[in-house]
């Protein structure tokens, strides 16, 4: 009987391929249902971090959310980088839902009664109960932190001074009111609109009636319209 020698049996043996495992495919009615839990799951999770922001303010932590969202805590950690970022999304959302009366504006309506439905809209969410609790968050923060409350500003800002401010530049090019920096004028006539009706709030005065705030709108934009001119 012949023997192999050790360099023989190396040459001639060939050991059996390794098999790897392949991931599983899903099917798109898998995929559609994953993602739609995905989904309910992000929404239950702001649902509960707007709740809990609302209440009790910065300090409350990712783990107390993931409890009264009743999902695991990993689960906010895989939808949210930080809790900063969860707080911005609250954020966005919460000025989304007020200045949705902003975007129904429409743009064929003379300037003055665009004045009119802009600074009542901006009236309105400046003063809402919503909007103090999360501008009374972004601008209590450490150092540190304090990037939340120029997230809070940019917020508001892209859906009512950005928008407004195009109206009044297609207005300057038109002729129709005198040239000038239109993000600038949007943001004076914002100011002057709120007047002291937030201020009443942040310090706990006695709010002014609906009817003295629609009078004092009333005023700013007729102040504002006889400014303009060209």
């Amino acid at each position: 009987m012949t023997i192999q020698s050790g360099a023989d049996m190396n040459d001639t043996y060939k050991p059996a391929r390794k098999r790897t495992k392949q991931a599983r495919q899903f099917t798109t009615a898998e995929c559609e249902f994953r993602e739609r839990r995905k989904a309910s799951t992000r929404a239950r999770i702001v649902a509960a971090a707007r709740s809990a922001f609302l209440r009790d303010g910065y300090a409350i932590s990712l783990d107390q959310i993931a409890k009264r969202a009743r999902v695991a805590r990993t689960s906010v950690f895989n939808l949210f980088a930080d809790k900063q970022q969860l707080f911005k999304v609250v954020m966005e959302e919460v000025f989304q839902e007020l200045l949705q009366g902003i975007e129904e504006v429409p743009d064929s309506l003379p300037l003055d009664e665009a004045l009119l439905r802009y600074a009542r809209v901006y009236v309105s969410m400046s003063t809402n109960p919503q909007a103090i609790a999360v501008t009374r968050i972004s601008v209590s923060q450490p150092q540190e932190t304090r990037n939340i409350g120029r997230m809070a500003y940019e917020a508001g800002r892209v859906r009512s001074v950005d928008r407004l401010a195009a109206i009044l530049r297609r207005h300057m090019d038109a002729g129709a009111i005198r040239p000038t920096d239109p993000v600038r004028l949007t943001e004076r006539f914002f100011a002057a609109a709120i007047g002291q009706a937030r201020n009443r709030i942040f310090f706990n005065v006695p709010s002014d009636t609906p009817e003295n705030i629609d009078l004092s709108i009333r005023e700013t934009v007729d102040l504002f319209m006889r400014g303009m001119k060209a």
